[in-house]
């Protein structure tokens, strides 16, 4: 599978298409959105804040969580959603340097 990206942390085309997917649903996105303003937060408050179902912020964080872009901690009896800036950012780069040649090492040969 080929590799997207320029930096050391690189994507294949199907994470790539996965984080895609998932931010593509503006919920989600929304959703995404807080947990990465916040940087950490329990479903709970998540849920609170939001104007969907528990099950439905249930069923986005799977999707986000799923694409890489959210973790979920245990942390006694809540669930601690943490964002995932790394697989953010290297998202980012792969975008900027879609279509430009990469650069090949003497490993590739």
């Amino acid at each position: 599978m080929q590799r997207v990206g320029m930096n050391q942390h690189q994507l294949n085309q199907d994470e790539l298409l996965r984080i895609s997917r998932a931010i593509s649903d503006t919920t989600r996105y929304a959703l995404l959105g807080k947990i990465y303003f916040d940087q950490q937060i329990t479903v709970g408050e998540l849920c609170a804040e939001s104007t969907v179902s528990a099950a439905t912020v249930a069923h986005h964080i799977k999707i986000l969580k799923d694409a890489g872009l959210i973790q979920v901690r245990r942390q006694s009896r809540y669930r601690l959603l943490v964002a995932r800036g790394n697989t953010w950012e290297t998202y980012l780069d792969c975008l900027a340097n879609l279509g430009k040649p990469a650069s090949i090492s003497a490993t590739d040969l």
